[in-house]
């Protein structure tokens, strides 16, 4: 019996079908993203925040935490697949919304730095 490489995990994190290795359908990564970076917080940070913090590396005082528990605590896919949204929508590079986000980590002090990669020197 032959068995199946494992690739669930790296193509999931792509958002890629496990099965087939095609993209998943469409959906609503960014607000996925907010909804996530917000469960543990009153005020809630919406869609048009988190495109503007990865597509210009800035983010409100009110929403700090926030971008801090997006990289630390969100799933990777989720994470992944908004940045790539933010610059589908946005109409910039995927390369400026990774140097946003490595700015964006370090101004958080996010947990996650190497996921994202951002070293410590």
């Amino acid at each position: 019996m032959m068995m199946k490489p494992i690739v669930w995990v790296p193509s999931r994190v792509l958002g890629l079908d496990t099965e087939t290795l095609q993209p998943l359908g469409e959906r609503r990564w960014v607000w996925m993203a907010a909804q996530a970076a917000s469960v543990s917080y009153s005020d809630a940070m919406d869609e048009l925040a988190v495109v503007d913090a990865l597509s210009t590396g800035r983010v409100p005082s009110k929403f700090f935490a926030h971008v801090c528990t997006l990289f630390d605590e969100v799933p990777l896919q989720i994470v992944i697949m908004a940045c790539s949204q933010v610059a589908r929508q946005s109409r910039i590079t995927m390369d400026m919304v990774w140097k946003n986000v490595a700015m964006l980590t370090r101004l958080v002090a996010a947990r996650r730095t190497t996921v994202w990669g951002v070293s410590d020197g």
